[in-house]
């Protein structure tokens, strides 16, 4: 276990909790991302080797997973994948968050590659205890699996959870390879599009298996729009359901989640979207208050050359976009 005093000076002050803190938190990657920051999910350094020395008989706190909540912790880093969780190991993470509710602001959760099991048994009491965290100002949290990400509730507890955070500035979620259902993500962006003072939202659907140009559609009508989101991105990656169609909601989807988006970043990379998709993005987007656009669209074998022709022709005075369909895009 290591922990480090906190630099921050705020009341009520406590030490930070990383027991992997070898490199960029997740955390501070929301805050020093680099241009377009949808390739991969922010920071993803320093976690633990899958479920390494894991056992469900032990109490996380037994297990080095969890600090003493008896103290002020103001970051607090938790690696968990792939680890079977029990419902008492979950109600420990929920009393944990929730004897931190006056000191935590930087929370970063990998619960990937879990059993399935987890959805049922408690994750949504751990995702209810986060209202509880009123000091909250940075949230990062990974769930990728098929399996532990197909019940709706857990969506839906989340997305409460965020509307009750003053706090809250910056908030990325992975849900790669996701099952959840249309209403249920269409929901959740009814829920996280009024954060109340968030100012960067990051969302990776990658591999995600049932959204939808439908999706898109429903999410279109049920944002809000944020007076204080800044910077978007989205990742729907290595889905073969975004195509043409569905791409066309992106731009209107971006326009509407806030009033005054500066950037707007959407990874595309490996879908079924041509130039004509691409010009769909670029036209929706232009017609926001968007001031800089990035698109990732590695290995889509519809875009061809002509794309950055395209990009080109969109940019203007008021909205600057970028292709990035190659690593030397980057330099």
């Amino acid at each position: 276990m290591q922990s480090t005093k906190s630099s921050e000076t705020h009341a009520p002050v406590g030490p930070s909790y990383d027991p992997n803190e070898t490199g960029q938190a997740p955390a501070d990657a929301l805050r020093t991302a680099a241009p377009g920051g949808v390739g991969a999910a922010p920071g993803g350094v320093g976690a633990a080797p899958a479920g390494e020395g894991f056992t469900p008989t032990r109490t996380l706190a037994e297990q080095g997973a969890l600090p003493d909540k008896a103290e002020p912790w103001t970051k607090i880093r938790l690696d968990l994948p792939h680890c079977q969780l029990t419902p008492a190991q979950l109600r420990e993470i929920a009393e944990f968050i929730e004897s931190q509710s006056a000191s935590l602001r930087d929370l970063s959760l990998d619960l990937s590659g879990c059993s399935g099991l987890e959805s049922l048994l408690g994750l949504e009491e751990v995702f209810r205890s986060l209202g509880s965290a009123a000091a909250l100002e940075v949230l990062v949290i990974y769930m990728r699996s098929p399996a532990y990400t197909d019940n709706d509730e857990t969506l839906a507890a989340l997305g409460q959870s965020l509307t009750e955070l003053d706090a809250l500035g910056a908030f990325a979620l992975d849900i790669a390879g996701h099952n959840f259902s249309d209403v249920g993500v269409a929901t959740f962006f009814y829920q996280v599009s009024r954060v109340p003072n968030l100012r960067q939202m990051w969302l990776s659907f990658a591999r995600g298996k049932r959204l939808s140009a439908q999706s898109f559609e429903h999410i279109e009508h049920l944002v809000a729009a944020s007076e204080t989101l800044k910077k978007l991105s989205l990742d729907f990656s290595h889905m073969q359901a975004i195509d043409d169609e569905a791409s066309a909601y992106f731009g209107p989807i971006a326009g509407r989640i806030a009033k005054a988006l500066e950037e707007f970043n959407v990874n595309i990379s490996g879908t079924a979207c041509t130039n004509d998709g691409l010009e769909n993005i670029l036209r929706g987007t232009r017609a926001s208050p968007v001031e800089r656009l990035s698109i990732h669209a590695f290995d889509v074998a519809r875009i061809d050359h002509h794309a950055r022709a395209i990009v080109n022709g969109f940019s203007s005075f008021r909205m600057k976009a970028s292709l990035y369909t190659r690593p030397e895009d980057f330099t």
